[in-house]
């Protein structure tokens, strides 16, 4: 059974207009996966018609802001919401530190503490794999900065899907991504501009063309990079087909 992968952000912390921060919202047929969220990420969930009440799990590659501010307004969103669940608890998934990041929210925001919990914290590390409703998801080590980071597999009936995060390029990333039906991949530099524990357009491409994914989908773009100048280059590496990732882009996935 097919599933829905929806980009909620393409971007990265630096503001552009049209180009939140990468999120990535996954709709199988019994569950919502977000993975990611930013500072950007709960409004373009709104915007896309996808409540947060509705939302089944989420899941975090690393603590830097582009991936994890929005918790903070996830968090204070649910909480003023007369509307939302006080009952409801939401598994978070993420590195090592997951229980402390997000207790520190309680102390940037002291309002925070009063009321139920909103998230229930779960480590995961690398070669974890974790059994949802109807899809299993296992995920790798990502090479990212000073921290713990994670790259995501998704599984379900209808195909795999796998998501980067941020990270350098390395083999075990290539031979976790083998066979994806589609590849989120981070794309975030020009090669003339590259940053440790990132990947540039030239990387993109080499992961696409060793992995071997159906298709290809670019996120976590710089303002430096041209999406069409990105998605041609990793295009011209690989057999797959490649698409630039756009906020609010939706695609259908698996058969």
């Amino acid at each position: 059974m097919m599933f829905e992968v929806t980009v909620l952000g393409s971007g990265t912390i630096i503001p552009a207009a049209g180009r939140g921060a990468t999120s990535i919202l996954i709709r199988t047929a019994e569950e919502i996966i977000l993975f990611d969220c930013g500072p950007s990420a709960p409004g373009a969930a709104a915007a896309n018609g996808i409540a947060l009440s509705s939302i089944d799990s989420v899941f975090i590659s690393h603590f830097h802001p582009d991936h994890s501010l929005g918790l903070g307004h996830f968090i204070a969103a649910a909480r003023n919401d007369p509307g939302y669940p006080s009952s409801r608890r939401i598994p978070l998934y993420g590195p090592e530190g997951m229980d402390s990041f997000l207790e520190s929210w309680n102390s940037v925001y002291p309002s925070f503490g009063a009321g139920p919990d909103l998230f229930r914290p779960v480590t995961v590390r690398g070669l974890d794999r974790l059994q949802l409703k109807d899809s299993e998801i296992t995920a790798i080590r990502a090479r990212h900065g000073s921290g713990p980071a994670l790259s995501y597999r998704l599984k379900t009936g209808g195909g795999v899907f796998v998501y980067t995060g941020d990270t350098a390029l390395t083999q075990e990333l290539i031979d976790f991504s083998r066979g994806a039906d589609l590849l989120a991949a981070e794309c975030s530099f020009p090669d003339e501009s590259g940053m440790k524990g990132h990947m540039t357009i030239s990387d993109a491409g080499r992961l696409a063309a060793e992995a071997g994914p159906a298709r290809v989908l670019l996120v976590h773009m710089y303002p430096s990079v041209d999406p069409e100048i990105a998605r041609e280059d990793v295009r011209k590496l690989c057999r797959a087909e490649v698409l630039a990732g756009s906020d609010g882009l939706s695609l259908r996935v698996g058969k």
